[in-house]
């Protein structure tokens, strides 16, 4: 890099007339000698650090002070009674979690109940929000069969779904196809 910008200089002299430069173009000159400054600042700084390696000085100054964080714990209004409640509470309560060799299976969620509870909303209210519908929703899995239950009802037009701006809520309302007797029959297994 440096020997191309040496050739560009010395093309540059040997030219009859030297080359005008644009406003805010960069003089050649200048740039190599910035580079080279900055060459002999990382030489020193490597130069140093083998010092050091010969030296056996293999650890460095921390020049940053240790920010330790303050303590926002107020324990003024905690007598012993408290204390001695919230230990009955950890030690002497029973533990009705399962046992760590026993397996939890999720709780079956299916599209048709899904379906369902959204019939029955739209029925009451007529109409409703997707984020009102995911605010029961407890785990990942009953969020996506919601939004698969959904899907089956855009797609067999029972449902009107229309955002009105880029990632605001989204509006669910019974289209005119909408029929209160009609039971869902899914072609795919659940």
């Amino acid at each position: 890099m440096i020997a191309a910008r040496l050739l560009q200089i010395k093309s540059e002299v040997l030219l009859p007339r030297p080359p005008s430069r644009e406003e805010g173009e960069e003089d050649p000159g200048e740039a190599l000698a910035r580079q080279l400054l900055l060459y002999r600042q990382f030489k020193q700084v490597a130069d140093g650090l083998e010092q050091r390696e010969h030296a056996g000085l293999r650890s460095y100054l921390r020049l940053a002070a240790i920010q330790r964080p303050e303590a926002a714990l107020d324990l003024s209004g905690v007598g012993i009674i408290d204390l001695i409640l919230a230990a009955r509470m950890i030690l002497f309560n029973e533990d009705d979690r399962a046992e760590l060799r026993t397996v939890v299976s999720p709780p079956m969620v299916t599209i048709r109940e899904k379906i369902r509870l959204i019939s029955n909303i739209l029925r009451r209210k007529g109409q409703m929000t997707f984020h009102s519908l995911l605010s029961n929703s407890h785990s990942r899995i009953e969020i996506v069969v919601t939004f698969l239950a959904l899907l089956e009802l855009i797609k067999r037009h029972m449902v009107r779904v229309e955002q009105v701006i880029r990632f605001g809520e989204i509006e669910i309302e019974q289209s005119e196809l909408w029929d209160d007797n009609e039971e869902f029959e899914l072609e795919f297994g659940e």
